[in-house]
């Protein structure tokens, strides 16, 4: 639904069988949607349009920098898909990116292009430098990574299970 300062109304009207798990944006004519069964919608200010995204595993998250570099996180290992599944969108097309962990991604937040968190199940955290993305050490947590938000480099939260709440730069 959207809200336009006064109300909220629906905006979507896709497959009825979707679940949308993740929005992102840059402006009123640049949002993403991602959810279910590798489902992403980009909605250009007037019309919600179906993407490509090449997976059937589920899409938790999803930020980006800018129109043109836009990152997607999830996973589904269960139902027969990937773990860790991470794909980027160029501002023509989504592809995968090998996300350095057999763990669900859930969340990702970034404070610029070289410089981006992903943050899942078992406490998980991989770090996108510009380059790669690479596991690092434990966030100190077993328990689901669900959601990351940050101000800068250095001012990053997450939360996750049984009431979990990091602050600090991620360490991963």
């Amino acid at each position: 639904v959207h809200f336009d300062g006064t109300a909220w109304s629906p905006s979507f009207t896709g497959p009825a069988a979707t679940v949308l798990f993740g929005v992102w944006g840059t402006s009123v004519s640049n949002v993403w949607a991602v959810g279910s069964s590798g489902a992403i919608y980009h909605y250009d200010g007037t019309t919600w349009t179906a993407a490509t995204s090449g997976t059937i595993d589920e899409l938790s998250g999803v930020w980006g920098t800018s129109a043109s570099d836009v990152w997607a996180v999830g996973g589904n290992a269960a139902a027969g898909g990937t773990a860790g599944t991470i794909l980027h969108y160029n501002g023509t097309t989504w592809s995968s990116a090998t996300s350095g962990t057999s763990r669900v991604l859930y969340a990702l937040w970034g404070s610029s292009p070289s410089d981006v968190w992903a943050m899942g199940s078992f406490g998980t955290i991989v770090h996108y430098d510009g380059t790669s993305w690479s596991s690092g050490t434990s966030s100190g947590t077993s328990f689901f990574l669900g959601s990351v938000w940050g101000s800068s480099a250095t001012d990053v939260w997450t939360v996750g299970g049984r009431g979990t709440i990091l602050h600090g730069p991620p360490t991963g």
